[in-house]
């Protein structure tokens, strides 16, 4: 369960990260603008944000390197943890509907997210991906093992792209050379969450 004290720092991290990227999109200032961003807060009414500046170097100093970024990079880093965010709100039971409205391009597909319940119902912990002539199959190696059922052959790289990318599983290179996946921790509080496999992606 998470804690008042996560809870508030993670909502504070949140607010802060929305709020300099839309610092970057209205404002003109030259890079580095950090004393102009804290101004800023001040006129858009921000004093939480602005006192955990004042009162933690290590946020403030982060925060400066974020604005010393060239702005448009800074905006592309901040959409792509944006779009990972609500990937990963699709899947959750409670949030999917919220997620898809905000962002209906990011969704865990209904393959991805039935790989991820069988991988979780044969207890096991990795899985190959092994291709030949004419298809391919994705193999548990432990737990009850088993072959995994896909709904979407054609669309596999993409789903397994998307799965490693919001760390719900691993990617390492097994010694035959084939492609080895590790399901994780956030993998396994998905499918225990109950994920939402009707919420398909376009």
């Amino acid at each position: 369960m998470v804690s008042m004290g996560q809870s508030t720092q993670q909502a504070l991290l949140s607010t802060l990260l929305s709020l300099v990227a839309r610092f970057q999109h209205e404002s003109a200032a030259p890079r580095g603008g950090f004393e102009t961003f804290v101004d800023w807060l001040d006129e858009h009414q921000h004093p939480e944000i602005k006192h955990l500046l004042a009162t933690n170097a290590a946020v403030a100093e982060g925060v400066r390197r974020l604005l010393d970024e060239d702005p448009k990079h800074l905006l592309e880093q901040l959409a792509r943890l944006d779009d990972a965010c609500a990937h990963f709100a699709s899947g959750l039971e409670g949030l999917a509907e919220i997620a898809v409205a905000l962002n209906p391009h990011a969704r865990l597909s209904a393959q991805a997210i039935s790989l991820l319940r069988q991988v979780d119902a044969s207890g096991g912990s990795h899985f190959i991906e092994l291709v030949f002539h004419g298809g391919r199959m994705l193999e548990i190696l432990d737990g009850s093992g088993g072959e995994i059922e896909l709904t979407e052959p054609r669309f596999i790289t993409d789903d397994l792209h998307t799965l490693v990318e919001l760390r719900l599983l691993h990617h390492e290179i097994h010694p035959s050379g084939d492609n080895l996946y590790l399901y994780t921790r956030a993998a396994a509080r998905l499918v225990a969450s109950g994920g939402d496999s009707s919420l398909t992606r376009d």
